[in-house]
């Protein structure tokens, strides 16, 4: 198969299943879940002095938002062809399970940034409106927060991909990506743990707060924060890892 019909197998998999996404349940929950957040954070810091106290709690929750939207919108994606075969059976033989694979993933990154847009979009607009400027380095948050997303949507297809069905998918993800993530970052690690995806995600509000590692003169420290380049290069490693290998995975998988 030539790279031409691969593309054009991957970039019908990504409407198809956009189409799906947007006319079904997710893509609803995806915006509540999102306005939701928003007005938490709102209600809690309405009263900050400065457009930078004020995205603070915006930018903290954005590992929340990602983890659930990716949750909602990827988790099902790559199950759901094992059980219904919804994106296999628009194409002739032969079909390849990558660009099937690829497609689904796109569409439901595309669909995730989309709600990413308009929780920022959320944040700017009142910033704005309140203090009349933007926090500095909210773009590179923003770009930060797209990274993060890739992670996501990589993990939660990866578990699609092995799962047996959607809904134990969607169940995993959920349980792991929010519940799970939630009793780790209360956890007091001795040792910087630069591996962990949601210490990494951190960099998003500290590059906006200006947050870094307070060493004492022994160089120790009581809270370890990450830094730009180590937590921008981990989560492309998760993404490209985790998107890699649920390709792989539904390549050979059998479908009944």
């Amino acid at each position: 198969m030539n790279a031409r019909t691969f593309l054009r197998q991957s970039a019908f998999t990504s409407a198809f299943e956009m189409r799906r996404c947007i006319s079904s349940w997710r893509f609803a929950a995806s915006i509540v879940a999102m306005i939701l957040i928003s007005v938490m954070c709102y209600i809690n810091f309405a009263d900050s002095q400065d457009s930078t106290g004020f995205s603070s709690p915006f930018l903290q929750s954005t590992t929340m938002l990602t983890a659930l939207t990716a949750t909602i919108m990827a988790s099902q994606s790559i199950s759901d062809e094992f059980e219904k075969k919804t994106a296999l059976s628009m194409f002739a033989k032969p079909i390849n399970r990558s660009a099937v694979a690829s497609g689904k993933i796109i569409s439901a990154y595309i669909l995730c940034s989309v709600i990413v847009l308009l929780y920022f979009g959320i944040l700017v607009a009142i910033s704005l409106a309140r203090y009349g400027n933007v926090a500095d380095g909210m773009g590179t948050s923003l770009l930060l927060t797209f990274l993060l997303l890739f992670a996501m949507v990589g993990l939660c297809s990866f578990v699609s991909s092995l799962s047996p069905s959607s809904g134990l998918s969607m169940l995993i993800c959920f349980v792991v990506l929010v519940i799970v993530q939630l009793f780790i970052d209360a956890t007091d690690f001795t040792t910087e743990p630069w591996y962990y995806l949601g210490y990494d995600a951190r960099i998003i509000p500290n590059y906006v707060e200006g947050t870094t590692t307070v060493y004492f003169e022994d160089m120790t420290t009581i809270s370890y924060e990450p830094l730009l380049g180590t937590a921008a290069f981990m989560m492309s490693i998760y993404g490209i890892v985790s998107t890699t290998a649920t390709m792989i995975v539904f390549r050979f998988r059998n479908i009944q």
